[in-house]
């Protein structure tokens, strides 16, 4: 069996770490073979990947860690991911987004970048609810909820740009512009 290791995948143009994954063999060389097959699932990482081959470069690659184990594999890979901002990773690493109950201390987070967009689209698909909801009669206690919620989604925008060092967007800002 191959030895568990943690790499990085790096943009030349700028010496950016934009990806972290574990593998075994080489894994790290897959992301770029998926890429010029027109495959891959991470549109952010394709992108990139796809936008350094156009200025005809390739990605580098390097090894981070080896482990004895993938669990232990796996746990440097998560610690890696925490470590860096502005990764595409899909996810906060561990061989998913989700390990173990939730609970059981065993659970992984999805990585700030996905939470974000998340709430993005969450936050998108709200408005026009939100503008319906203004053109009927509605109880204090609808406004408040309403106005609760979209809140509480315009905290987890702001937390999430802060987290991976991006500017405040006009989506962060619009908690105190939900319609009464």
């Amino acid at each position: 069996m191959d030895t568990p290791y943690v790499y990085a995948l790096i943009d030349p143009r700028d010496g950016a770490t934009f990806y972290i994954g574990k593998g075994t063999g080489r894994r790290m060389y897959q992301h770029e073979k998926d890429v010029k097959r027109g495959g891959g699932v991470n549109a952010a990482k394709c992108t990139r990947i796809g936008e350094i081959l156009a200025a005809g470069m390739n990605v580098r690659h390097e090894i981070l860690s080896k482990h004895a184990t993938e669990a232990l594999a796996y746990a440097a890979e998560r610690d890696a991911i925490a470590a860096h901002k502005a990764l595409t990773n899909a996810n906060a690493g561990g061989g998913g987004s989700w390990c173990g109950a939730v609970g059981s201390g065993h659970e992984r987070q999805e990585s700030p970048a996905v939470t974000l967009r998340n709430a993005r689209g969450l936050m998108n698909r709200l408005v026009p609810y939100l503008q319906w909801m203004q053109e009927r009669p509605r109880s204090a206690d609808e406004v408040a909820a309403r106005s609760w919620v979209f809140d509480r989604l315009a905290e987890v925008i702001a937390m999430c740009e802060a987290k991976i060092g991006l500017p405040k967007s006009s989506s962060s800002r619009q908690g105190s512009a939900c319609p009464a």
